[in-house]
Parts: C-alpha cells; structure tokens; sequence
C-alpha cells in the first residue's frame, strides 16, 4: 500500500475519531464481550427517516478472523 495514502487514511481516522469519541469507544468495550453464538445488530436511519436493521451470529471463524485483524492493526 501506498505510504502517503496511508498517511491520509491515518489523518482521516484521527479526525473521525475526534468527531465520534463515543463510537469507538463502544467497538473497544463491546469487542471484549463479543463470542461465539453472539448476535450483533446494525441499524441504520437515513436523513429522510428510512430506517434497516441487519444482524449476524458470531461464528468460530469470525473470531479467528477479528484476532487476525487486530494482530495486523497493533
């Protein structure tokens, strides 16, 4: 990957960070509860009031894949 895009995704992230504390802050303290057979549900509400709601079960492989994830972010 490119070093100077990765330096601006870096940049980017901080100001979204800044932005919305509360969100990643919910990602650190919830991804320490989550486990196999967990259900995780995302809602969205669009501007205009539309709203969607998704979910999955939490598998083995999910797991395996977030523990690869964070071993690759530090």
């Amino acid at each position: 990957m490119n070093p100077m895009a990765l330096m601006a995704m870096k940049a980017q992230f901080e100001k979204f960070r800044d932005r919305h504390p509360k969100f990643l802050q919910f990602f650190s303290v919830a991804g320490e509860s989550v486990t196999e057979d967990c259900l995780i549900e995302v809602s969205l509400t669009t501007a205009d009031g539309k709203k969607m709601l998704t979910n999955m079960k939490v598998t083995q492989e999910d797991l395996e894949l977030i523990a690869q994830m964070k071993k690759l972010m530090g």
